[in-house]
Order: C-alpha cells, then sequence, then structure tokens
C-alpha cells in the first residue's frame, strides 16, 4: 500500500475504488472470521468455570451464541440491547452498548490523571515527572503501548511460576533484619487478594507465617472486608492462644491494614501511622514530613513538630493525601481508614507494603509494639480519639452544615473554640491540639462525628457534646 499523502487525488480514487472492489471479493467468500486480537480460546475461557460454577454451561450463551465470558461484538450483547431498548422506546437494532473493556477503562483513567489528576483537587501526573509502574512481565503489549504514550516510566516485573518476582517491591524493605528476627507472624488476609504476595515477602524474609481466612471468596465470608476490631476477632484470640510476635490483617483488596499486639489487642491505625512516622525518621534516618487526613489523629503534629518537622492536614481522601505528599516532599502519608504510603514507593495505598513495614519495624528494633508506643508516647503524649456515625437524611446535609455556618459555636463545654474550617465536613479545633469533626460520609448516608481529647472521659464528653447538638438540629 503507497503512502496515501504521498498519492494526487486522482490516485486515491483509483486506490478507493481498487480497496473497495477487493472488499466486495471478501464479501462473496461469505466468511465468518473473529479477527479479535488475542482474544482467548475457549479451553482459555474454561480456566474461569470455577468462577461461575452458578451457572450452567448454556447459561454462559447470549441468544446470538456469543460466549459472555469473552470479548463481544461491537454494539453490545442482544439482551443488553433489548433491555435499554424497552426503556428508551426504540427497537434493539437501534441501540448500541459502549465496551468497557480493560483497555478503554485505562486508556482514559490514566489520560485523565495526566491531564487533571487522579481526583478532584489532585496533582496532574504531568506535573509530577517522573510517573512510574510497576509493570509485569510478560504482559499486554497495548497496555504498555498506553504507558509509553502517556509518558509513564515502566519498571519491568518478571513474571515467576508462583506469581511476580518480588525483588523489586522487596527492595524497599531490609529482609535481611527480618530473617535476623525471627519472629512469628499471623496474617489475616480476610479472604482476599493480600496472601501471596505478602505470603511471597514474608516467606523471603524467613518468617514463621500463619495464615487465616486466606481461602479466596468473593462475599469475603460473609462478612465486611473492612479491618476494623469487630473483623479481628479471630485474629485476636489466635493470636492470644499461640503467642505470635504480630498479627497483620488487609482488607478485600489489601491496600488497607490492621493490626494486633502479641496481647491481642488491637493497635488502632493512627498509632501505627505513629509508629510508622517516629521508625522511618529516627531508625531508618529518613528526614521529611507527614500528611494525614483531617480526621487522623493530631499525635503525628505533635511527633514531627518535636522531629523539628511539619505535618500537613488535607480533606478525606487517599488522593488528597498523595497530592501533599508530592507537593511537600513528604515521608509518611495515611490516613485513619488504614491506608498509608511512603515516599519512594507508589502514590497510593498498600496494604502488603505496609505489613511489611510493621513487621521490619519490629525486627530492626527488637521491640513490641506496646513498648515502641510507650515510647512514642514520651515524646508526644497522649491523646484519645473516639469516633461514631449516625443515620443521615438528606434534609440534614443541607441543614447542619448551614447551621455551623450560620452560628459557629465559640464553645464545646468546656472547651474553647480555636478555629472552625469547612473545607471537607466541619472541624472544630480546641485547646491543647483536642478537636471535633462533623463529616457526611461521601459512600453511606451516615454522618460521622470524630473528637480527639487529653482524656477518655473528655472526649467522650466532646463525642456527646457533638450528638446533643446534632439531635436538636434535627428535632
Amino acid at each position: 500500500m503507497p503512502d496515501v499523502k504521498a498519492l494526487s487525488p486522482s490516485q486515491r480514487r483509483e486506490a478507493r475504488e481498487s480497496l473497495a472492489a477487493r472488499y466486495r471479493d471478501f464479501q462473496t467468500l461469505k466468511m465468518n472470521l473473529d479477527m479479535t486480537r488475542g482474544k482467548p480460546c475457549p479451553e482459555q475461557l474454561d480456566l474461569s468455570v470455577g468462577l461461575l460454577d452458578g451457572l450452567s454451561r448454556a447459561e454462559y450463551k447470549a441468544s446470538d451464541g456469543s460466549d459472555c465470558r469473552n470479548y463481544g461484538g461491537l454494539d453490545g450483547l442482544p439482551e443488553a440491547k433489548d433491555l435499554f431498548a424497552a426503556y428508551m422506546g426504540v427497537r434493539p437494532e437501534e441501540i448500541i452498548i459502549g465496551g468497557s473493556s480493560s483497555l478503554t477503562l485505562m486508556h482514559d483513567a490514566m489520560s485523565w490523571a495526566v491531564l487533571f489528576g487522579a481526583g478532584k483537587g489532585s496533582t496532574p501526573w504531568a506535573a509530577q515527572r517522573p510517573v512510574k509502574f510497576l509493570c509485569p512481565s510478560p504482559g499486554y503489549d497495548r497496555h504498555f503501548a498506553i504507558c509509553e504514550h502517556l509518558g509513564i516510566e515502566m519498571v519491568p516485573v518478571d513474571l515467576r511460576g508462583n506469581g511476580p518476582d518480588m525483588d523489586a517491591v522487596e527492595a524497599l524493605i531490609d529482609l535481611e533484619a527480618i530473617r535476623n528476627a525471627g519472629l512469628r507472624v499471623i496474617v489475616d488476609p480476610m479472604y482476599g487478594v493480600g496472601q501471596l504476595t505478602l505470603g511471597t515477602v514474608l516467606t523471603e524474609a524467613r518468617c514463621r507465617v500463619t495464615f487465616i481466612n486466606e481461602r479466596h471468596n468473593p462475599l469475603f465470608g460473609g462478612r465486611s472486608p473492612a479491618p476494623n476490631l469487630e473483623a479481628l476477632r479471630l485474629l485476636s484470640s489466635h493470636m492470644k492462644d499461640h503467642r505470635y510476635d504480630v498479627g497483620l490483617a488487609m482488607d478485600g483488596d489489601a491496600d488497607r491494614i490492621a493490626i494486633v499486639d502479641e496481647r491481642g489487642e488491637y493497635v488502632s491505625i493512627n498509632d501505627v501511622l505513629l509508629l510508622l512516622y517516629w521508625y522511618l525518621h529516627e531508625v531508618r534516618g529518613e528526614r521529611g514530613g507527614v500528611v494525614r487526613n483531617l480526621s487522623t489523629t493530631h499525635l503525628l503534629d505533635r511527633l514531627a513538630d518535636r522531629l523539628g518537622e511539619e505535618c500537613h492536614e488535607v480533606p478525606v481522601g487517599f488522593k488528597h493525601v498523595v497530592s501533599a505528599m508530592v507537593q511537600h516532599k513528604a515521608l509518611l502519608g495515611g490516613e485513619s481508614s488504614g491506608g498509608l504510603t511512603i515516599r519512594g514507593h507508589i502514590l497510593g495505598k498498600d496494604g502488603i507494603f505496609a505489613s511489611a513495614l510493621v513487621v521490619e519495624m519490629l525486627a530492626r528494633t527488637g521491640q513490641r509494639i506496646p513498648q515502641l508506643l510507650e515510647r512514642v508516647y514520651g515524646i508526644t503524649g497522649r491523646l484519645y480519639g473516639l469516633d461514631e456515625s449516625m443515620p443521615a437524611t438528606p434534609e440534614m446535609r443541607i441543614v447542619i452544615p448551614r447551621r455551623l455556618k450560620e452560628a459557629p459555636s465559640s464553645r464545646i463545654g468546656d472547651c474553647r473554640v480555636l478555629r472552625v474550617s469547612q473545607v471537607d465536613g466541619t472541624k472544630l479545633y480546641l485547646e491543647n491540639d483536642n478537636w471535633a469533626l462533623l463529616r457526611f460520609s461521601g459512600t453511606e448516608p451516615v454522618l460521622r462525628l470524630s473528637v480527639e481529647a487529653d482524656s477518655p472521659q473528655k472526649a467522650g464528653e466532646l463525642l456527646q457534646w457533638l450528638r446533643d447538638w446534632c439531635r436538636i438540629q434535627k428535632g
């Protein structure tokens, strides 16, 4: 085929007519060819049967014979076209169902992130060069082509028989220190995806590792896959009965963590963030500030101040955390819901890396979590946090912020309000790093009440004041 740009108008017309004639010749052959590149064969599709064993083989097929486990046609499955045609009052053949392939989603999401950032208010990736991706190899070349086109640096990670080559991930963890410590660790991946990778890291470090709830289950054993206190009862029981050095838990997609100490006691994520920031700064010798969201402990502010660093507060949402980390070159960023990352690692939550970092901290310090907490509390003092959620109506989402803005409180009980922020919800800053927050959830119909104070009693009083105030507004 000659270069079309080099042809004259008459030559282009001749070329078009010639190609059209060839196309008509192919049409007379009445062939039924599927030229989709990289399309799996039926034998490969059969590998997914175990995930679909609630369906019979006949139910994999659409009414036109398309295998619904595979790539579909350009205009969508007939059943989907029939459904939307009924809603829109048109014929099914007039409906086009757009594709949602991983390639399309990846391209659109990454293009948006490069131009505008990964979320509202976040820094565009184009301003964060270099942007790097860990890329399992061999992988899908068209995914790699998107990265290359967008100027994203790809760090290849070889695929082995049992998964990715973890050397690239383990480079950020002091495995030798963990090997020398001989720790006994128990892990609860909560029926999710974290077992293989974290197990690989800890086994490489010669930890004696036990897993519970490790079987993959899309229903997560009939419970929420969030690593909260209620979900950790079995892990806590194992810790008490079998004397492990630490218990680690991750949520279903392994981006958030929870910790149980050797006594079987739950360690709050606020305390985990506090310990890891102290460890990175004082034991690893790394320098830099810390980023937290507005519902996370102010003990991080105190610790940063004692270490000669700065703590930066951002709205709820990890995209705000990583954006501020880039802006301020912060050492650690985290939030009280369990997500964290450090400088030099990915700009996102990683429960596997965070779990390995906790184990490294125990190995290098030679101390258990209660001892380390007492050590850090000696620097920061104590604050005690409480959280609660109450059902929220659409009317409350309008009335409560408006009344807080129109008539802000100058005192909460005996506590003087120093300032008020309404950047994300309404946060009342009190004396001595105490605070109270009212914030409507972005994912649930609830109003979240959070406080932190000098004593458990004072925290309880602050929370009760928020409850009473909200009831009056509803009333």
